[in-house]
């Protein structure tokens, strides 16, 4: 996801390798790569969210309960946690691509596991490799975005379309997720299956380009490196700490709806529809990277006021669906 504005790198270690006329792979232009690598980063994150509407099937083919859900479910975070944070900054070292490509050949694989592996121990297995897979991709794709965009127009050193891109990459593909998996679920044949082969195989596309997009950092010693390491900038605390509150407050709604979403819906409103279980976390994350490409210019404080009436707005209509005096019958 993009990076706060209140952030600051002490470290500036990337480097602008020249373009290696003996390089036997061809590669396209830095502006097509750049494009390349936002599709290949939302497909990855569509991936990590295709089980959302499959959860009352998975509790169906194998019995587990609600609470072998949640942990399924936190398998992509575990996974995802321990990817970034600590394979995430060995792209400042060995380079953008050489960790993209990793990171899509991981999820491949979970996509794999999940498809031949429908039982508990492979949705266990294929989500945390999938969540490592979202980590090494999160937290190398908009660096990687920065990079391509920066030596492709270096006339433009402030400009906004990589974090906006990467951003509305990781919400659309969150978005898409649901909704790709929940169209295969409600009419494609063995849903279980077909849905992470479709991903596997869209992923496979995503690899030729990622291996098609120039590398914009030079591999350098163990030795000459190390992670990088951020700090606020001054006057920046009040805003970080206000923002990552809401973060965590907003993401944790988002993981319950992922996660127990379809599960509530199949069991307290009786809609069995994979479709509809793909359709509220569609309808969820595309209006926040909708919200994000419209309010991206306000400033910050007006910024973080959305969240918070459209959240209060949002618990009081569900509140409100749940209450028996104004709920109509039939």
């Amino acid at each position: 996801m993009a990076t706060s504005s209140s952030l600051r790198s002490r470290d500036t270690d990337t480097v602008q390798p020249p373009d290696s006329p003996a390089s036997v792979r061809p590669q396209v232009s830095r502006r097509t790569g750049f494009w390349f690598a936002a599709i290949a980063f939302t497909v990855l994150m569509a991936c990590g969210m295709a089980p959302t509407p499959l959860w009352p099937m998975y509790r169906a083919h194998d019995g587990f309960s609600a609470t072998t859900t949640t942990v399924a479910f936190a398998m992509l975070v575990v996974g995802a946690a321990a990817g970034f944070l600590a394979l995430g900054h060995l792209s400042d070292r060995l380079g953008r691509r050489r960790i993209v490509v990793p990171a899509l050949l991981v999820t491949i694989v979970a996509a794999l596991v999940l498809a031949l592996w429908p039982e508990l121990p492979g949705l266990l297995t294929g989500r945390l490799l999938n969540g490592i897979g979202v980590g090494l991709m999160s937290s190398t794709a908009t660096a990687y975005l920065h990079d391509l965009h920066h030596q492709e127009y270096p006339d433009r050193p402030s400009s906004p379309l990589p974090g906006l891109v990467s951003t509305a990459a990781t919400l659309g593909g969150l978005a898409l997720g649901s909704l790709v998996a929940g169209v295969f679920a409600q009419w494609g044949p063995d849903p279980l299956r077909t849905t992470q082969l479709a991903f596997a195989a869209a992923l496979i596309v995503c690899l030729a380009m990622a291996l098609a997009t120039p590398e914009t950092v030079d591999r350098q010693p163990a030795a000459e490196t190390r992670p990088s390491r951020f700090g606020l900038r001054p006057g920046g605390r009040a805003g970080f700490a206000s923002g990552a509150a809401l973060g965590v407050f907003s993401f944790a709604v988002l993981g319950l709806v992922t996660a127990m979403g379809a599960v509530i819906l199949h069991t307290e409103l009786g809609v069995s529809s994979p479709f509809v279980a793909g359709l509220a976390p569609f309808l969820m994350f595309g209006w926040s990277a909708a919200g994000l490409l419209i309010l991206w210019r306000l400033s910050v404080s007006r910024t973080l006021c959305v969240p918070v009436v459209s959240g209060l707005f949002g618990r009081g209509v569900a509140v409100c669906g749940r209450c028996p005096v104004v709920r109509t019958s039939g």
